[in-house]
């Protein structure tokens, strides 16, 4: 498998596991007493947040996902491979940063690493 293509399903399993958290809010939120009920607590108000806050990760996730290339860089750009000592890093946007994919490190444009390292990257 391509080393793009091991970053792209790992967040696509992240994306599975936010639309099924979304799933078991939106239950909670139905199941929730409403403000209209005398035993209500801020439950349902607590779900719809929820609700919106997974919405708002799920579309910033699929974004981050159509932004992986078909091939990696070969110049100075995002989505090049660095081999630092017995270290390799892929140089992703800011925000794709912080995981590892077998002994590959998936490091964001502005860490502080990539600057001490001196690397530029456009």
């Amino acid at each position: 498998m391509d080393l793009l293509d091991a970053v792209r399903q790992n967040f696509q399993k992240k994306l599975q596991v936010l639309y099924s958290a979304l799933e078991t809010a939106k239950i909670a939120q139905r199941e929730a007493p409403s403000a209209m009920e005398s035993h209500s607590n801020t439950t349902r108000s607590e779900m719809e947040k929820m609700v919106t806050a997974l919405e708002i990760d799920i579309d910033s996730l699929k974004k981050q996902i159509s932004q992986i290339p078909q091939k990696l860089s070969t110049d100075n750009k995002l989505w090049k491979l660095v081999e630092i000592k017995n270290m390799k890093i892929l140089v992703v946007p800011e925000g794709m940063g912080g995981e590892v994919i077998g002994e590959i490190r998936l490091v964001s444009v502005n860490a502080p690493i990539i600057k001490n390292l001196g690397l530029k990257i456009d």
